[in-house]
């Protein structure tokens, strides 16, 4: 077997492998497979032994660096952060949701999924939540936990009996509402425990930083996090009476026609820095949710699955809850179209195509930060009208807040008082408006860190080769090569 052969046969395994792990993953590359993880101690420990094994095999085959590094990280997501990531909310992310989205791409976005991939996902469906429901039954899990899970259930189940008024094609949508609805009964009865003792899930300072430096692909260090922190509570100190929802209804339209329109316009005063793309818009189709109902959010790009081939991604927009400025709407289309997600997407994807595991490379550290700083460029380096600046200065107090939030939670293990007391009255925090944030981040601090972080390694590397390179060089590269912000 040649070199090129037991590199594709390591990929294969490893994808095969990780699909199994991460059914969620299996529905963002396209891939139809129909098993479960088997999320039980003793399935946890069989995944980590082929983990391991795969590892081995790629160390002896002498394979590319980056795919031991991505073994690595999945051998430790399973061994050293599987009992800190542990939860009602885990359960629900492998067995519940990579099942919706799949409904729903098939019912409303055919983004490439067949039902036959429904159907078979079905068949183990009732055991799949019945081993789930054991589990919860022993575990210690947090109150933030349990009351984040059944509010994203009790969502699902919504949009469940919204299928089934509108005879849903898929037979079997019904009795996935009732085997869902034994899970949400299970936690609404841990909740009537004392869960107070157990408020939030803390990872821990140290699994914190082993955990970014895995996905930065950096060595993140307590001074530099505790650095950052600091320089994000000042920012929100220094802006303490910056009402970041403080928000009048927009006269704009949040429309096809309307976010086309600021497409051209973005496109025009950023193509000779960011680089053209020809035919954008034709690689995405544009969605009216007109209600915040879909289980992907209202107003979010999804890209097309990684093994498409002429299909489009699409971006979710509700034209009925559209509280946003002109500039905030501007901002999402950078972000979520150009120079943002959609761009980089496309222009990755030529540059890999073909190459699932290339492409699988792409973590939400790569792809929010971006993101992010190219919020942060067209607000200050290219528009820069006080109408923008403002818009973006919104949009990075929220971030800081997020992050400090995630790092008082699992990094200093703070009390809920204490976060409280830091925030409530700053920048238009309530206790309510914070509570809203503490239910996501508990229970995965990565809702937070992919945004801060990110943006934080995109905007120091492009800041240091601005010293010798022009931005546009730069920029070009990025897009073509998003972890090389984080590989350098």
């Amino acid at each position: 077997m040649g070199v090129n052969e037991m590199s594709i046969e390591l990929e294969n395994e490893y994808i095969e492998l990780i699909c199994t792990i991460y059914p969620d993953l299996a529905v963002t590359w396209g891939i139809p497979k129909c098993g479960y993880n088997d999320f039980t101690n003793w399935g946890i420990k069989q995944n980590i032994n082929k983990l391991e094994q795969l590892l081995r095999k790629s160390k002896l085959q002498n394979a590319n660096r980056n795919f031991r590094k991505s073994v690595e990280l999945r051998i430790y997501e399973l061994t050293s952060l599987y009992e800190y990531r542990y939860s009602a909310y885990y359960c629900y992310l492998i067995a519940i949701k990579p099942l919706l989205e799949v409904i729903e791409s098939i019912d409303y976005y055919n983004v490439g999924m067949n039902e036959e991939v429904v159907i078979s996902r079905v068949r183990g469906f009732s055991k799949v939540i019945n081993k789930a429901i054991n589990e919860i039954r022993i575990k210690k899990l947090s109150k933030l936990d349990l009351l984040y899970t059944k509010y994203l259930i009790k969502k699902d189940l919504d949009f469940l009996k919204s299928e089934i008024l509108k005879e849903c094609s898929i037979d079997s949508v019904q009795q996935i509402y009732y085997s869902i609805e034994l899970f949400f009964n299970e936690i609404k009865t841990r909740l009537t425990e004392d869960n107070e003792k157990n408020f939030f899930s803390s990872w821990g300072a140290e699994n914190l930083i082993n955990y970014l430096n895995k996905m930065t692909n950096k060595k993140n260090s307590c001074y530099l996090i505790e650095t950052l922190y600091k320089e994000a509570m000042y920012e929100i100190i220094m802006n303490a009476e910056f009402n970041i929802f403080d928000i009048k209804k927009s006269a704009i339209q949040c429309n096809e026609r309307e976010l086309t329109k600021l497409f051209q316009e973005i496109y025009t005063k950023c193509k000779s820095i960011f680089g053209e793309e020809v035919n954008l818009l034709d690689s995405l189709n544009f969605i009216d949710t007109k209600d915040d109902k879909s289980i992907f959010g209202n107003f979010r790009y999804i890209k097309q699955p990684l093994t498409a081939v002429n299909m489009k991604s699409f971006l979710l927009y509700s034209s009925k809850n559209n509280i946003m400025s002109k500039e905030q709407l501007k901002l999402k289309v950078v972000h979520e179209i150009y120079p943002g997600h959609h761009y980089m997407n496309k222009c990755f994807d030529r540059t890999v195509r073909g190459n699932i595991y290339e492409m699988s490379r792409l973590n939400p550290y790569t792809e929010e930060g971006w993101a992010k700083f190219c919020e942060y460029f067209y607000a200050n380096e290219i528009e820069c009208s006080d109408e923008i600046k403002k818009a973006y200065k919104r949009n990075k107090l929220l971030m800081n807040i997020m992050f400090i939030i995630a790092i008082d939670i699992h990094y200093f293990k703070c009390k809920k008082n204490d976060i409280y007391n830091k925030l409530v009255g700053k920048c238009g925090m309530t206790i309510e408006k914070i509570n809203s944030m503490l239910l996501p981040i508990n229970v995965d601090p990565s809702r937070a860190l992919i945004y801060y972080m990110g943006y934080y390694y995109f905007y120091t590397y492009v800041n240091q080769r601005k010293k010798k390179d022009k931005i546009s060089i730069i920029c070009k590269d990025i897009v073509n090569n998003p972890m090389i912000a984080f590989d350098n």
